[in-house]
């Protein structure tokens, strides 16, 4: 019987042929060169049905050892490709996405037919944990998983679209949102508080030019709503003096990384499938996350190596509950660099459970 969960979420079982092709060649390059990743997907003809390139998708790999028995949960299932891979050496996946558009597209995958070892659910990988407790009593889910992976970069479909708001090199209109629902960025730009401004952006990395952001966005908007992703970067880059901006990248792209951050709460629903992991992965289980800027790897790499001791969901358990199997994060080589630039801030982790 296929798993459906409840509320908001919707699941659907479904697997594409080609993109299972696809993850199959590069699992074959993978091998064949170790930890070399050559991915095709930006120089080959199907790019526009694959246009967001995996990052480290083959050092992920090298840390799995999966077969039919196997179960994986796919946090950020995006365009599909880790779960393909995932799929492609015989495991069971089990793939979150909370953007409708990468739902709608699967569905669309669906009527090319398929296979009934990939369940998708539409909802935020935060609330994983409320849809395998189903799982569990509806017996689908016996021993727990055998690995957890996400990829919390935004997916280069979401940025290319000037309609969702998440990148300033095309105008559009100020969004952001994952899910296309609850609160906007032009909400929060037009609505809140210098002081809660201030403390976002601050919690999300802008530290140094908080007040001076805030303060401009507080007088641009007496005077006219921001409406656009453009009009934002602007105003943030006129904010901040010429002499004090960064040469490497643009004077916006930290403010707007904040604004994102909470649009989407993505350290909440980060730190909420990191507790989930404590509870579900099996013995020998392992967790492998894939950020994009040293706030979220910062995250992963506390949440790990404070819980290397007891697990408040096995008190009884007094032995080590995670070991880390790496030191430093993981980055992407220079050649995988080169295939895709944004894999240059991409950093990997990966821990055992124990």
């Amino acid at each position: 019987m296929a798993y459906i969960p409840t509320g908001a979420g919707k699941a659907k079982n479904y697997f594409n042929q080609s993109l299972f092709m696809h993850a199959e060649r590069e699992i074959l390059e993978t091998q064949h060169i170790g930890t070399q990743l050559v991915t095709q997907l930006a120089t080959e003809k199907q790019a526009d049905d694959f246009p967001h390139c995996p990052v480290l998708l083959g050092r992920a790999l090298e840390f799995l050892t999966l077969d039919s028995n196997s179960i994986v949960l796919d946090a950020t299932y995006g365009d599909g490709h880790y779960s393909a891979a995932l799929l492609a050496q015989g495991a069971r996946v089990i793939a979150f996405d909370r953007d409708p558009e990468a739902i709608a597209k699967a569905h669309d995958m669906q009527q090319q037919g398929g296979l009934e070892n990939l369940t998708l659910i539409e909802d935020n990988f935060g609330n994983a944990g409320e849809h395998l407790e189903q799982m569990e009593r509806d017996n689908m889910l016996a021993e727990g998983l055998d690995a957890i992976m996400v990829d919390l970069g935004v997916s280069s479909r979401q940025l290319d679209d000037a309609a969702r708001g998440f990148s300033f090199y095309q105008d559009g209109a100020l969004d952001m949102r994952m899910a296309k629902q609850g609160l906007s960025a032009s909400d929060i730009v037009n609505q809140w508080s210098y002081a809660k401004l201030a403390g976002m952006f601050v919690r999300g990395g802008e530290k140094k030019f908080a007040r001076m952001i805030s303060n401009a966005i507080l007088k641009a908007r007496a005077e006219k709503p921001i409406d656009s992703t453009l009009q934002l970067a602007t105003l943030i880059a006129d904010a901040i003096p010429f002499h004090l901006q960064k040469k490497t990248i643009h004077p916006a792209t930290l403010a707007f990384q904040a604004i994102r951050i909470e649009v989407n709460q993505e350290f909440a629903e980060l730190q909420k499938l990191l507790d989930m992991s404590d509870k579900f992965l099996k013995k020998g289980g392992r967790f492998i996350g894939v950020s994009f800027h040293s706030l979220e790897d910062k995250i992963i790499a506390r949440h790990f190596k404070r819980h290397q001791g007891v697990s408040r969901h096995m008190p009884d358990q007094q032995n080590q509950l995670y070991q880390l199997l790496t030191n430093k994060a993981i980055m992407a080589d220079e050649d995988e660099v080169a295939q895709n630039s944004r894999a240059r801030s991409a950093r990997m982790r990966v821990a055992e459970k124990c």
